[in-house]
């Protein structure tokens, strides 16, 4: 069995935010991401603005999450850039991606950004996410994938602590 027959994909569920936010809690440690920390991580799994929120599976445990969102929550400078290409309807935000840190480089992360993509395709919404410029492996992946890079701008988190930040458009 190839590692990619291991990893399925579907709905979150309600029942899987506790091990969800303890492997955020995982990636959080590891990663600083996402930098608004532990406090931050039970809402994540609660936002009304969510088109979908998908979950990974690696061989049967939860393993991985993304959820598609209205982009309108994103910071103003994305929205105004989202806006002067098509209307805002057209647009998903992709958020909350993460992987559990034990099991990266399986290909669970890419596994869910394609079916965030198909849902993107059949939903006719080209997907929009943020991304620090720390987290230089996710761009790495991101533009590896083809996505487009976007505004440059800055994020502070709730402490207080800037960091510079880009929008990334999904392949066309």
């Amino acid at each position: 069995m190839s590692e990619s027959e291991t990893i399925t994909i579907r709905p979150r569920a309600p029942s899987d935010a506790p091990v969800l936010i303890q492997i955020l809690a995982n990636v959080h440690n590891l990663t600083g991401y996402p930098v608004d920390g532990p406090t931050s991580f039970p809402a994540r799994f609660q936002s009304s603005k969510a088109f979908t929120s998908l979950v990974a599976l690696y061989k049967g445990d939860l393993a991985g999450h993304v959820e598609l969102q209205d982009p309108s929550a994103l910071p103003s400078t994305v929205v105004k850039s989202l806006a002067s290409h098509a209307p805002m309807s057209s647009f998903a935000a992709l958020v909350s991606l993460f992987v559990d840190p034990k099991i990266q480089g399986k290909g669970i992360g890419a596994r869910l950004i394609d079916e965030a993509l198909t849902w993107g395709r059949v939903e006719g919404k080209r997907l929009v996410l943020v991304v620090l410029d720390k987290d230089t492996a996710a761009i790495r992946m991101y533009e590896k994938l083809g996505w487009e890079r976007g505004v440059e701008y800055i994020h502070e988190n709730f402490e207080g602590i800037s960091y510079r930040a880009f929008s990334y458009l999904s392949p066309v």
